[in-house]
């Protein structure tokens, strides 16, 4: 995503360049350019700068252009080129944070379109990229209300993207999809080339469409939507064939790998993040890092252990150096500590616990400051008790006090901050509960699915009679409980209700508003769930009965999509239901 996310901030420096006339001017001596106007010196340094000429460009020379510019700007008390010069020579000096406050600075009162706006954007992308999401946040705050609407006029759309990505990565994802689809649409009319004030070339063009591409698929594999976000990137694909973009068709086969470990096709993933890794394009930490974490919990599930732990050590220290967080990076260190626990290796055990607890103080930092209602997909309590039990055993083999006194003091200090944010868990998780049980409570018997989107121009290709059999084959099948049967397929059931898988995923899609692995799952959970309520011997199974009884083919998949529909496990679950259920019995609602 990192290098999707760069394309858009290449594109602004051209369009702030373009805003001065080009001179015949390649080269004026260092002592000479004291004679030149503020203006002249602006066309030096487009005719020399490294980000417009590429390895034409001089980064030494195009700094002695623009300090000779702030310099004569300095002396004339002239604002506007001050700030193009601060910004220019904060880009010639990897972005610095300072030099962009400068700009910001003398810039922040004039009424112009492109300072300071460009500015605050660039420091956006430092902080982004450096991973300290907050500050980022912080940066498009202060640009949102410092500016005006006049100021912000020319870069409001990156400005909405830029926010929007943030809620993608740590905030309602469903609604950073609704907008990232929005801003898909808006995007054929804002940099349309005769509309829009912004003229791009082809290719830049080509690199938008590319790029808004990529994200939406990204979104869809974080919403668990992995058919959609397949169809997403076969597009990628084609059109990265097509306008010969080498780096977009990487990007398809690292995000392809992803989702095929997660629908459990092991040997595909395996081959698709090779291709990936093999063909990265240099210097991309975080997507190497990503891709080796993909491979290595890859190779772990094809039991070739000792190359899936080497694959995720070198994720380990890549993310070491780039403190960029991502989702699987946790089931990465989960897998060392497993490994490293069979080998009865207490001190690498211990080390990649510290790692793990590490990683998810900052994910849920960054979890509470930027979106309260990211899910997570661990407990601090557990790891905590893990890591209780490594330590304890450490005591015991070394047997030193100095030892013992170190790690007592440390526990002490480290769970006094985890029991805050372990509060703060079991608050958010009794909530979710209390809902589930009003929505149970209301009506056992009438539980729907989700909630229908039909319109005609999503069942174009269905006719009223296929619909009306459609329609009839899923009620009769809500009402016989055919979900529950474990080798329901889309097929099956297509074939059971007379029609053909085609047009039954159409139509659950229109009108159910999910795809038909979500559709069964969720009236599976939904039927246990008021099973749960009402059948105390139920109640005292393991969670592997209960997922046979809800017609899941294992524990993990129930546990995933129950978390998915619920937002919270069904041990919790489970847990606050028999504190409610001990002395009293729910009375099964009698059905017509």
């Amino acid at each position: 995503m990192m290098k999707v996310f760069l394309t858009f901030l290449a594109l602004f420096l051209s369009t702030f360049s373009s805003l001065n006339a080009e001179v015949n001017l390649n080269f004026i001596q260092n002592d000479k350019l004291q004679l030149l106007s503020k203006k002249e010196l602006l066309d030096l340094y487009n005719s020399n700068s490294p980000f417009l000429n590429g390895e034409s460009g001089n980064y030494e020379y195009s700094k002695e252009i623009i300090e000779e510019l702030l310099k004569k700007s300095l002396a004339n008390k002239d604002s506007l080129f001050i700030g193009k010069a601060y910004f220019i020579l904060a880009r010639l000096n990897n972005n610095s944070i300072d030099l962009f406050d400068e700009a910001i600075k003398y810039t922040k009162d004039l009424k112009d379109k492109v300072h300071p706006c460009i500015s605050y954007l660039w420091k956006f992308e430092k902080y982004y990229i450096n991973g300290d999401y907050r500050k980022a946040y912080n940066v498009l705050w202060h640009a949102d209300t410092d500016l005006s609407e006049f100021q912000k006029e020319l870069f409001y759309s990156d400005l909405r993207r830029y926010l929007n990505m943030l809620n993608i990565e740590w905030g309602n994802k469903e609604l950073g999809l609704k907008k990232i689809l929005q801003d898909y649409q808006d995007y054929k009319l804002i940099y349309d080339v005769e509309k829009s004030e912004v003229i791009y070339s082809e290719t830049e063009r080509n690199e938008i469409f590319i790029s808004y591409l990529y994200r939406i698929a990204r979104v869809y594999y974080d919403l668990n939507q992995y058919e959609i976000s397949i169809s997403y990137l076969d597009s990628l694909k084609y059109y990265g064939d097509r306008f010969e973009m080498l780096e977009t068709i990487d990007n398809v086969s690292g995000l392809k790998g992803a989702i095929l470990y997660k629908q459990g096709e092991y040997q595909e993933a395996l081959s698709y993040t090779n291709e990936y890794l093999n063909n990265h394009i240099p210097n991309d930490a975080y997507g190497i890092s990503r891709s080796s974490v993909i491979k290595g919990l890859t190779l772990w599930e094809l039991n070739r252990q000792e190359e899936a732990v080497a694959s995720l050590i070198k994720a380990d220290s890549l993310y070491q150096h780039t403190k960029d967080e991502f989702e699987e990076l946790g089931d990465g260190y989960k897998t060392l500590i497993t490994y490293y626990k069979n080998k009865d290796n207490t001190d690498k055990q211990l080390e990649y616990l510290n790692k793990l607890l590490e990683f998810d103080e900052e994910i849920t930092a960054n979890y509470l400051e930027i979106a309260p209602a990211i899910t997570r997909s661990y407990t601090i309590p557990e790891l905590l008790s893990e890591k209780e039990q490594v330590i304890r055993s450490l005591n015991k083999k070394n047997q030193i006090a100095e030892t013992k006194k170190t790690v007592y003091y440390s526990l002490l200090m480290f769970s006094s901050l985890l029991i805050g944010l372990f509060i703060v868990q079991r608050i958010r998780l009794k909530r979710r509960y209390n809902k589930l049980k009003q929505k149970l409570d209301v009506s056992l018997a009438q539980m729907s699915t989700a909630s229908p989107k039909t319109t005609r121009k999503e069942l174009f290709e269905l006719d009223a009679t296929q619909i009306e059999r459609i329609a009839k084959g899923l009620d009769a099948f809500e009402k016989s409980k055919g979900y529950l049967d474990t080798t329901l397929s889309l097929k099956s059931l297509a074939t059971a209700i007379d029609t053909n898988s085609s047009y039954l995923s159409k139509y659950v899609n229109a009108v159910k508003g999910v795809n038909f692995s979500n559709y069964i799952s969720t009236l599976r959970i939904e039927y246990i769930m008021a099973e749960l309520r009402v059948n105390a011997r139920m109640r005292s199974y393991t969670i592997d009965a209960i997922s046979e009884e809800a017609g899941f083919a294992n524990a993990r998949s129930f546990s995933n999509h129950f978390k998915r529909v619920t937002g919270i496990n069904p041990s919790y679950f489970l847990k606050q239901l028999q504190k409610e259920m001990t002395t009293t019995e729910v009375v099964r609602p009698q059905t017509v």
